[in-house]
């Protein structure tokens, strides 16, 4: 893995070389520093020798130019970086194989791999510049950097033995400090590393590529894992014996609530001994040699020289091929380098980087363009299909009768507003129209004023949803008999029948996806039938590739219906005024009117905060009002949930008699993935949602038994014979991993996927539940008559839910646990989804207000491949005209091209 730290703080920075990066006692004698080399293209700019010195070392870290002793010109600002860390680990099982061997071309492949990782990182290196009063982003392409190549981690101690001896696990890996300069016009400049953070995964990638492919080389089987890759023959459980300070950090993560990675690497380097504490004289290779047995070392030193190639290793087609499929599933486009960072991951052991990158270069279909300072990328297939989508719609305008152009609104409390919209899209002549409403305008209601006016006429609507919760639930409740979700409708013949000639409803149409609007506009072509889209743009978009509902709204000129006056709120005018500011996209001055009207609560300690935010959660229920807790990430509402519960239970609202289900969660597979043999490992579970030849039951939970050599997946239900997984089903299945739930009478459960009760009543998926019993055979009953049967394993704690599973829903009390752990999944439209749910109240609860104001102000638009193609043709355009320019001048093209490289700059795939 490749870590990434700030370093801030002068002094500490200086003893961090002292104790820290010029120490690892088991590989060098007591009293001997590790050395550390500089690396980097100012290296011969600053004079310096390639062996780093205490003295450099230091100069740089107080803003001094050791080559004049001068001032390096950087600014002297309190909290200034003083440098930026990148730290390349190995995999265990190759650091493992290194210690007990004693291979030192494992330490070259090393070696080799960080540098060009590295200069892949300084290709792409920038520093901030101030043009026409605007800080910009200007690429220097050189950066410092001095390496410390260490063996071990940090000592633990061993746990059972008589004597509390304290040893170190092997652990390859290289720290990489590089002061904060860079050269920009021949002036020394600060690093500004956020290009490189924010596709951290390709340098990464490259790094493990470069390793994995000398280690194949070199005689070493390289076995892809669903995260990385070993070394075949090192046992996963030989790996464990030797992981010893990942499972300390992660008991103590556990313990202070941290699930965040970065705040994991942070609690590492916050508890890590120093490598004094180890044993005065302990004998490491004794102490790894007695962890394994005869089996397990024999594999480890034969594990060398028995293969030269991986059987059937991917070809740089392949890769591309599955990395595209993967990353545009999800997004209309991405960043060039978090593709071929996906491609070098399926390669690992194979693959260079540059045969990843010539072969995407290859690809006539590739668009590419700037956005910011990020070169991204789509296909010409994906432009077609936004570009198909947009076609119907404004090919579908005046060609359809109005609904009821005569119609009496029946509902006397509707405003003035929103009496035009239901006109408007009554009177409305095109075969697309859209309701657009932001939170809170009652687009519901005004959805069955519609229904009824349809069916006045002898009209019909046919009402779907994306998920289960907002058909078979929202739109049901609201009356919208036999509403259900949009994939059932797709594959549903006689729903679609029943749409013959009439009206489609999409509600919630924002968290539809390009694809699947394609196919909901195919149907209804069809079948003759014209649309209404309900949604709100601004609220989460679709986890499909494509926001279909805006580009519809922006590029195909229809006439919208627009409601965007707020009611859920307007008991509460300050509230409501914070609300009407996010809808409109000024995520600061919303987050400034919560903040000043006392919403916001800041409590930096994790435990004080979760304990605060379960009182005022429990508070809340006691006193009879309708409540969520949302969070942005599943990971950080888990804690939540333990404290809700733990306050629960000290209320008398949870029993205190608990039992223990195995329960499933669902891994979010893209259709690539699933195709892919490394995801799978024993004990991972297959459900499928549709039978499959063969005997494969929908429903019905397969487990992974094994694994072939030549990667084919067996997988069996409880008792039953094993059956080969058939991968060409993967549209059909979906992927779990196991765990444990703990529940008691008084808890709130969430169905996490559709299924059925004991009585044979249907259970959506997001319904929440009640418990108010076991029976004596271990099955749950609930709140309502149902019974959930002990072996029914897709549920979860309901508490607190995710912004994307709050869309739609409304209550009296809105709790919104937002802390750092969370800041990854934070933007305007998380942002306003969650604080939107109230009618009357809304709390934030945050470890930083400041920090969380800027992870909230972060735009949550995604980039669509029309806005890609734009770009790519409009680059193409200013080339040709430059070329022209050249041409017409009689100037030599290569001359000027390197005299002018800003004229010529392309988005092209930098070398690694």
């Amino acid at each position: 893995m490749m870590r990434i730290h700030i370093n801030k703080n002068v002094e500490g920075l200086v003893s961090y070389f002292t104790n820290s990066l010029s120490r690892d006692d088991y590989f060098f004698e007591e009293g001997k520093n590790v050395p550390g080399y500089w690396h980097g293209k100012l290296v011969d700019e600053f004079g310096l020798d390639r062996r780093v010195s205490q003295k450099d070392f230091s100069a740089f870290a107080h803003n001094i130019n050791p080559k004049t002793g001068e001032r390096l010109g950087l600014r002297e600002t309190e909290g200034r970086r003083t440098s930026i860390e990148y730290c390349f680990n190995a995999p265990k099982s190759i650091s493992v194989v290194m210690a007990l061997t004693g291979d030192r071309e494992i330490l070259n492949a090393h070696r080799l791999a960080v540098k060009k990782a590295m200069e892949a990182v300084e290709k792409d290196m920038h520093t901030q510049v101030r043009v026409d009063g605007q800080n910009t982003y200007q690429k220097t392409g050189n950066m410092l950097y001095a390496r410390f190549d260490h063996f071990t981690a940090r000592p633990i101690k061993e746990e059972n033995h008589p004597h509390a001896r304290y040893s170190a696990d092997p652990m390859l890996h290289s720290h990489c400090i590089a002061p904060n300069v860079t050269m920009h016009n021949g002036q020394l400049r600060a690093l500004e590393g956020s290009v490189v953070h924010s596709v951290a995964q390709y340098y990464e990638a490259v790094y493990h590529s470069h390793l994995s492919k000398s280690l194949q080389d070199m005689g070493y089987q390289i076995e892809r894992t669903k995260d990385r890759y070993e070394i075949k023959g090192v046992s996963r459980n030989a790996i464990e014996k030797f992981s010893n300070r990942t499972v300390e950090i992660e008991k103590l993560a556990k313990k202070l609530g941290l699930t965040d990675a970065k705040k994991k690497g942070e609690l590492g380097a916050k508890t890590r001994l120093h490598k004094s504490k180890l044993d005065a004289g302990a004998d490491l290779k004794k102490i790894w040699l007695s962890r394994l047995t005869p089996k397990e070392l024999d594999a480890i030193r034969t594990a060398k020289g028995k293969v030269a190639q991986p059987p059937n290793p991917i070809t740089p087609k392949g890769a591309i091929d599955r990395s595209l499929e993967h990353c545009l599933e999800r997004n209309s486009a991405i960043p060039a380098k978090k593709l071929l960072a996906h491609a070098l991951t399926l390669g690992y052991g194979a693959l260079t980087p540059k045969q990843v990158r010539d072969e995407l270069k290859s690809r006539s279909n590739i668009l590419y363009a700037k956005d910011g300072y990020l070169t991204y990328l789509t296909t010409k297939e994906m432009v077609r299909a936004e570009d198909r989508m947009i076609e119907f719609a404004a090919g579908g305008k005046n060609t359809v009768r109005p609904i009821h152009p005569a119609y009496q609104i029946q509902r006397g409390f509707l405003n003035a507003q929103q009496r035009r919209a239901i006109h408007k899209i009554l009177n409305s002549t095109d075969r697309v129209s859209v309701l657009m409403g932001a939170a809170g305008v009652g687009k519901s209601t005004l959805l069955v004023e519609i229904k009824e006016a349809a069916e006045q006429r002898g009209g019909h609507v046919v009402a779907i949803a994306p998920s289960s919760g907002a058909s078979r639930g929202v739109l049901r409740e609201k009356g919208f008999e036999g509403a259900d979700t949009v994939a059932k409708f797709l594959r549903d013949g006689e729903m679609q029948k029943q749409a013959a000639g009439q009206i489609i409803l999409v509600d919630e149409a924002s968290l539809v996806g390009v694809k699947t609007m394609n196919s909901i506009f195919d149907t209804a072509r069809k079948v003759n039938a014209r649309i209404i889209l309900s949604g709100d743009a601004r609220q989460h978009s679709s986890p499909e590739a494509g926001d279909a509902l805006r580009h519809l709204s922006e590029k195909a000129s229809l006439k919208i219906a627009h409601v965007d006056e707020n009611l859920r709120q307007r008991g509460n005018p300050d509230y409501k005024k914070a609300i009407d500011l996010l809808a409109r996209g000024r995520a600061r001055q919303g987050f400034n009117q919560l903040d000043r009207m006392g919403a916001v609560v800041e409590v930096e300690e994790t435990k004080e905060r979760h304990e605060k935010i379960a009182e005022d959660y429990v508070r809340s229920v006691e006193a009879g009002r309708s409540a969520l807790v949302i969070s942005p990430t599943h990971a950080e509402g888990r804690l939540i949930t333990e404290a809700i519960r733990e306050k629960m239970k000290g209320r008398g609202r949870i029993g205190q008699e608990e039992r223990t289900y195995t329960i499933q969660r669902n891994l979010s597979l893209t259709e690539a993935q699933k195709k892919d043999p490394a995801v799978y490992e024993p004990g991972t579970v297959v459900q499928f949602h549709q039978n499959y030849r063969g005997g494969y039951v929908a429903g019905q939970p397969y487990e992974v038994v094994s694994k072939s050599k030549d990667g084919k997946i067996h997988i069996a239900k409880a008792g039953e014979k094993k059956l080969p997984l058939p991968m060409l089903a993967h549209s059909r299945f979906q992927v779990f991993q196991r765990g444990k739930l703990t529940l008691a009478e008084g808890d709130l459960i969430r169905i996490t996927h559709n299924g059925k009760s004991i009585e044979g009543k249907r259970l959506h998926n997001g319904q929440r539940m009640l418990v108010k019993g076991f029976t004596d055979e271990g099955h749950i009953k609930l709140a309502g008559g149902k019974t959930l049967g002990k072996n029914f394993a897709n549920l979860n704690y309901g508490h607190v839910q995710t912004s994307h599973a709050a869309q739609g829903k409304d209550c009296q009390d809105v709790f919104i646990a937002q802390s750092a752990l969370s800041y990854g999944a934070s933007n305007d439209k998380q942002f306003y989804v969650s604080a939107s749910r109230a009618r009357e109240t809304v709390r934030v609860y945050t470890d930083d207000k400041d920090a969380l104001k800027t992870a909230v102000a972060r735009s949550g638009e995604r980039i669509s491949a029309n806005e890609i193609a734009k770009g790519h043709y409009e680059r193409q355009h200013r080339r040709r005209h430059y070329y022209d320019f050249l041409v017409k001048n009689d100037m030599d093209y290569d001359r000027t091209a390197r005299k002018t490289p800003d004229k010529l700059q392309e988005p092209v795939l930098d070398k690694a």
